[in-house]
């Protein structure tokens, strides 16, 4: 999130999003004349398909039933993945056009068990435009590259994710400046004390002298208060 003195702005948002969107048709440009410039492809067998099926470096399926091969027809699914339909020993399977390529042309080495579009382009299985992931890093890409929206369970989880890692823990003190007790965050005091939350973050930034009838500070180490 773009701040400035502790305001949103919108209008630098709106300029990123915009350049994201220009790139984002730059590459859609791209693909559509790379896919037409078969010079560098590079063929290998489909993994449990040796000697019948191939895919190339730029997201093509041939089939090698046929003296010259034939390229086989790609059907886009519901959520917008191409596909192709295998078959062996009379056993069809639908299988992700993705996933054949990186399987051929992608190292990974960590073994990472799903295949992202760096860009988000889903018609795009080129080699070069693939990359292995982890369910939570592909989750990341989707969420930055505005593909999909948090589910209030995830949202919930990176609230809490940024409470353990983020939150400035705040120190309770009486009027007369004796320690009571250390909190994990201002929130976590103002929902137990029912305090605004807003006037103890105020106390510790020293914008105000009490909150609740209480001094607040972040501090590290001491837990003193000088009067």
């Amino acid at each position: 999130m773009i701040v400035i003195h502790g305001k949103v702005d919108v209008d630098a948002i709106k300029q990123v999003a915009a350049q994201i969107l220009r790139e984002l048709q730059e590459k859609e440009k791209e693909v559509a004349w790379v896919m037409h410039d078969y010079e560098s492809e590079i063929w290998k067998d489909i993994k449990d398909y040796e000697g019948l099926y191939q895919t190339s470096n730029l997201g093509r399926i041939k089939s090698l039933n046929y003296k010259k091969g034939r390229i086989l027809k790609q059907r886009k699914n519901a959520k917008g993945y191409m596909t192709v339909c295998l078959c062996k020993n009379g056993i069809k399977k639908l299988c992700f056009v993705h996933r054949l390529v990186a399987e051929a042309f992608v190292p990974n080495p960590k073994n990472k068990p799903e295949v992202n579009h760096k860009w988000g382009i889903k018609t795009d299985n080129r080699a070069s435009e693939l990359e292995w992931n982890t369910r939570s890093e592909n989750e990341l890409h989707a969420y930055r590259m505005g593909l999909t929206k948090p589910s209030q369970k995830q949202k919930e989880a990176v609230r809490q994710y940024c409470k353990n890692n983020y939150s400035k823990k705040v120190f309770q003190y009486d009027l007369q400046g004796n320690f009571i007790k250390e909190w994990a965050s201002a929130v976590e005091a103002a929902t137990q004390l029912h305090i605004n939350r807003g006037n103890i973050s105020c106390c510790c930034r020293n914008e105000r002298k009490t909150a609740g009838g209480f001094k607040w500070k972040y501090i590290k180490g001491v837990q003193t208060w000088e009067v």
